[in-house]
């Protein structure tokens, strides 16, 4: 603020040329807005370039084999879980009858028992 505008406000005066002083202030044209995005995404390249080849980012793991090994995790660990689940939680016994196909037609004919989904 100039000095005149802060006498102005020590004498309790309102800014009646505040739209005058906004005007007077040079206008930016297009090129001068676009120059600092331009120098911005420069710095950026720069910094890009300036990495040691050692630490440039690189897929040691191809993407289709990231998402194959994801999926081999979970359905292990959901194995786990119902193998734990199965003998130590539930006192079942083995942990390997968590695999055998006829606990589970068991554990279904008792959810579906007396419904239309009744295996028998």
């Amino acid at each position: 603020m100039s000095n005149e505008t802060n006498l102005r406000n020590s004498r309790g005066e309102d800014e009646q040329n505040t739209t005058e002083e906004r005007t007077d202030a040079p206008e930016t044209t297009e090129e001068e807005t676009a120059q600092p995005e331009e120098e911005e995404q420069s710095r950026k390249k720069k910094k890009r370039k300036g990495i040691h080849p050692f630490w440039k980012p690189t897929r040691i793991l191809p993407i289709w084999l990231r998402l194959v090994l994801i999926l081999a995790a979970a359905a292990a660990a959901a194995i786990a879980g119902a193998m734990i689940g199965y003998s130590i939680i539930g006192g079942g016994g083995n942990p390997g009858d968590v695999l055998n196909p006829d606990l589970w037609y068991h554990i279904y004919d008792i959810i579906f028992e007396g419904t239309d989904r009744d295996r028998g």
